[in-house]
């Protein structure tokens, strides 16, 4: 097992910054052994929402209805390497999938997530 804990761009960064930030996660996860299930996780910065385009990678536990820019990456990064953002696969209350709030406590947001590779998704060990 392979596990790689992350900290992504916020969305103010730009798309330069963002960009580099996947290619070098891509030159870590090719590196990993092929047998491996591997595991990204961390603070994605990133709203993951419901679109129809990303229902390949995505469950339907996510709080917010559409994806932002970051989101847009993780969605594509999942896609290309055969992952799902687990962290929206399973039923949780509502008050559990937060995982920012804002000072004032008024705004909520999914924006840490965990991907596992497609193959691995459900698999258990003993």
């Amino acid at each position: 097992m392979s596990i790689v804990s992350i900290h992504a761009p916020t969305e103010e960064k730009d798309e330069e910054e963002k960009e580099k930030f996947y290619e070098d996660l891509q030159k870590i996860h090719n590196k990993i052994p092929k047998h491996d299930i591997v595991i990204i996780m961390g603070d994605l910065n990133a709203k993951i929402g419901k679109e129809e385009v990303y229902q390949q990678v995505v469950g339907k536990y996510t709080i917010h209805e559409s994806t932002n820019s970051n989101g847009e990456w993780v969605c594509e990064y999942a896609i290309a390497n055969n992952m799902r953002i687990v962290s929206t696969y399973y039923q949780r209350k509502r008050i559990h999938l937060g995982t920012w709030t804002s000072p004032d406590g008024n705004t909520v947001n999914q924006k840490d997530h965990v991907m596992v590779d497609a193959k691995n998704r459900g698999r258990r060990r003993c």
